[in-house]
């Protein structure tokens, strides 16, 4: 993620808080991925990862008019006869980290 005042220059990203969906996607303990919990048909779209991305009540008047860029790199790995669970199928290119 990337925080950047009107005139350019970055801010701090720390005061970001973004709130994930973790009703519909699994984050294991000492990873950095999140993993969907079902698998997805042909044509089919998850349901959003995250829900909301608010400034922390520390963050100042210097951050109006601000912009946050937020990076998203996916995955997907066959589903058929690939385990029971997204936390069991194989390929994943980071390596599941078990709760």
């Amino acid at each position: 993620k990337v925080l950047e005042f009107k005139d350019g220059t970055e801010g701090d990203e720390d005061l970001l808080e973004i709130e994930f969906n973790e009703e519909d996607w699994t984050k294991p303990e000492g990873s950095e991925w999140y993993y969907y919990n079902e698998a997805l048909k042909a044509d089919e779209a998850t349901n959003p990862l995250i829900e909301s991305v608010v400034f922390s009540g520390e963050a100042g008047n210097e951050y109006q008019e601000s912009k946050a860029t937020i990076y998203v790199v996916a995955e997907a790995v066959q589903a058929k006869n690939n385990g029971e669970t997204v936390l069991e199928a194989q390929g994943w290119t980071t390596p599941v980290v078990e709760e």
